[in-house]
């Protein structure tokens, strides 16, 4: 076993006694896991894992994730110590805390149900997590944007520890074991609208004071002003203030204690920066401009999908790209302006010259031509295509399975390449598990990408040039 595990339970058995969720899993995944790169994993089912790892600075969350997409997006944290003088710090209790991106909702739906922390379901693509509703029943929350994730906190017994949307109301929120209704504030609800649109870029605990002060009648006047956004990162910073690469000003970074040590670039760049991400009326965005979102493509390296935001902080962990990508976000508009503008995001593509004229809109995905000439049947294959065009690396489009009716996406180095972009729909992943046993029997090695490692290129690349047997280029 991992030195630092054992250490940290002799060390902290007061903040145990007071996390029984945790300590019930922490000791499952000793007993029955098995060590791995991280710590000790725990698989709970044939697709999810429970997975104990010591952080830096000591902390030792229990990580719930998927094999199906990358990252960890559900964590279980434990009791922290009660610190009176930081009276927005994040919670003492032990606690749940989702974070994702949109596009994996279906994942992190399957990972609550499956370890049966929280119910949860899937609708219009939107995770909806059920909690206590009073009088026996359950009511349907959201997780909240912030940032570029989708965000929630909860209680081992289910009560939000966030600020979040009751699912289907126009202006109802769950705080805690109750319904806010807009309308029902001290000042109404046209006076709470400016507040609640700073949801995006407040940490729970801000969250809950900026709900508390509207229930009080403490908030007025339409602009909640930069110090409680300030103070929602101050509140939930671990460490001394920060120098922000962008604006040369001073910040606290938005750090949990399991997110301490984290090198990602996104830790060097400033709330106020960050929010330009979103924040509509940005002088440099006065529109829907084709010449910005051309260069954003060029930056991406592929394609953008309307949703490109919500995957930014995957894009990269180069800071300089990071910084490029971030100052290019100002000057793009949101993405329903150019479907305004163009009549849809992939006409907009089209106009900007990312996409060529003869591209078609397919019912899924698009059919459109890489840089090599070749067909392509989704922007994720030409994202693949232009890569091994890019690297200078020899590829072979569709070829046959030997003895079957099936075509592969590529043949690099003697190697079939499959980009498996509807995982998780079951007739296709049949017929890709039926592509395995063919490439299997035939002896024939099969090198999977899913779209998942296209989020994540700039490592997943990496492990897909090592299976292709080839080198980078450049």
């Amino acid at each position: 076993m991992d030195q630092r595990l054992a250490a940290f339970g002799a060390a902290r058995g007061d903040l145990l006694a007071l996390s029984p969720v945790y300590f019930g899993w922490r000791e499952r995944i000793l007993c029955e896991g098995a060590p791995s790169r991280a710590g000790q994993r725990l698989a709970v089912t044939d697709d999810v894992y429970a997975e104990l790892s010591p952080f830096p600075h000591g902390s030792q969350p229990v990580s719930f994730g998927s094999t199906l997409v990358p990252g960890t997006r559900v964590r279980l944290l434990p009791a922290e110590d009660p610190d009176p003088s930081r009276p927005l710090a994040h919670d003492t209790c032990e606690s749940y805390r989702l974070s994702f991106p949109q596009g994996d909702a279906r994942e992190v739906a399957a990972i609550l149900n499956a370890v049966g922390l929280l119910p949860a379901t899937v609708a219009a693509r939107k995770l909806r997590v059920l909690v206590p509703g009073g009088l026996g029943g359950a009511l349907a929350v959201e997780p909240r944007r912030v940032g570029t994730m989708l965000e929630a906190r909860f209680t081992t017994d289910g009560y939000p520890l966030d600020v979040l949307k009751v699912a289907g109301a126009v202006d109802e929120y769950a705080f805690g074991a109750q319904v806010i209704a807009l309308a029902n504030l001290p000042h109404g609800a046209e006076n709470a609208a400016p507040y609640i649109k700073r949801l995006t870029f407040l940490s729970a605990p801000a969250a809950r004071q900026m709900m508390t002060m509207l229930l009080n009648g403490e908030l007025v006047g339409g602009d909640l002003g930069q110090e409680l956004l300030d103070a929602s990162y101050a509140a939930t910073s671990f460490d001394p203030a920060s120098t922000c690469r962008l604006c040369a000003r001073q910040f606290h970074p938005r750090w949990l204690p399991h997110e301490r040590g984290s090198t990602h670039p996104r830790w060097e760049v400033c709330p106020r920066c960050l929010e330009a991400m979103y924040k509509d009326g940005v002088p440099a965005r006065a529109r829907a401009s084709l010449k910005e979102l051309a260069e954003l493509a060029r930056l991406l390296g592929h394609v953008p999908t309307a949703n490109w935001r919500e995957r930014l902080e995957d894009e990269t962990h180069d800071f300089d790209l990071y910084v490029r990508l971030v100052r290019q976000s100002w000057r793009v508009a949101p993405s329903a302006w150019y479907k305004a503008a163009y009549g849809s995001w992939f006409q907009a593509l089209v106009a900007s010259g990312v996409l060529a004229a003869g591209d078609l809109r397919r019912a899924v995905g698009y059919r459109t031509i890489a840089a090599d000439g070749h067909l392509c049947l989704s922007l994720g294959e030409r994202t693949i295509d232009d890569w091994l065009h890019t690297h200078e690396i020899p590829h072979t489009r569709e070829p046959s399975y030997p003895g079957s009716r099936y075509r592969a996406d590529w043949l690099v180095n003697g190697r079939l390449v499959e980009y498996f972009g509807l995982s998780g729909v079951p007739e296709y992943d049949a017929k890709s598990e039926a592509k395995r046993l063919v490439a299997g029997a035939a002896g024939i090695p099969l090198v999977e990408i899913t779209p998942a490692d296209l989020a994540d290129w700039e490592a997943s690349q990496v492990r897909v040039a090592t299976e292709l047997g080839v080198c980078l280029s450049r």
